[in-house]
């Protein structure tokens, strides 16, 4: 299993001291992302896709979208340039296509994943965050299905301990593998 062509015990033996927060874009982002500062409020923050929209005064360190192109996602979200922080470090999936001046990083894996919150937890352990927090990534209805669950099964063994949700079918998936 590799990220980035880099065997994954490598990528995730990268440790910076600082922990992230991934702020997905389900309703429940708000209250999450308040409790995650709680929890860690010197933490960096992930924002994926264009789930700043709504969030007023977060300034982002990784914006990370799953959308292939950086131009297909801003079509996709209707994301402007302008509202990505200018420290903001923009990461993106692509499956081939079109490559945009903004875009710092372009990832690819051996096998494509099926949510764009584990995008955002890889990419964060690449760039040698020590632990990830979850918020606004149940995996619930419209904002992912448990059926993509699985597609962090084979991820999991290096997640455990060091990745935590406060929502939905994540959350219950990391309580439970926490428990062993």
């Amino acid at each position: 299993m590799n990220f980035n062509g880099i065997p994954a015990a490598d990528a995730f033996a990268l440790r910076s001291g600082v922990n992230c927060i991934v702020v997905g874009d389900a309703p429940c982002k708000h209250e999450d992302y308040a409790a995650a500062l709680r929890m860690a409020p010197t933490a960096h923050v992930c924002i994926l896709n264009d789930s700043k929209r709504d969030m007023d005064g977060i300034e982002e360190q990784m914006t990370v979208t799953m959308h292939g192109a950086v131009n297909n996602f801003i079509g996709t979200h209707r994301m402007p340039l302008s509202r990505i922080s200018d420290d903001s470090t923009v990461i993106s999936y692509v499956c081939g296509g079109d490559e945009h001046e903004r875009v710092d990083a372009v990832y690819s894996c051996d096998s494509v994943w099926g949510t764009c919150a584990l995008f955002g937890v890889l990419s964060a352990f690449y760039h040698g965050y020590d632990s990830v927090i979850l918020a606004g990534c149940p995996m619930l209805g419209a904002y992912g299905s448990e059926s993509k669950l699985g597609s962090w099964q084979p991820w999991l063994p290096h997640l455990i301990g060091r990745v935590s949700s406060l929502s939905g079918n994540t959350m219950k998936m990391f309580k439970e593998a926490d428990r062993g």
